[in-house]
């Protein structure tokens, strides 16, 4: 019985990948909004920028996202 074939290895990829995604937005684009109660415009002003001025963006991560998808499905 195999173990390690194409198809798991991308399956752990696509997760990792999708927690890093998932991290990238809880941590980076809501820092300083995060359980605080403030305004929606200035919160969503906060968050805007947090965004702008990420220093990881994450289009990178949803293409590479949808590539592994494509590969997936090819295999």
């Amino acid at each position: 019985m195999k173990f390690f074939q194409a198809e798991n290895v991308i399956d752990t990829i696509l997760f990792l990948s999708g927690t890093t995604y998932l991290v990238i937005i809880l941590r980076d684009y809501r820092y300083e909004t995060f359980l605080k109660y403030t305004d929606p415009d200035i919160q969503a002003k906060i968050y805007f920028d947090n965004y702008i001025n990420s220093a990881v963006k994450e289009n990178y991560i949803l293409f590479g996202i949808g590539v592994l998808m494509w590969v997936k499905a090819i295999i």
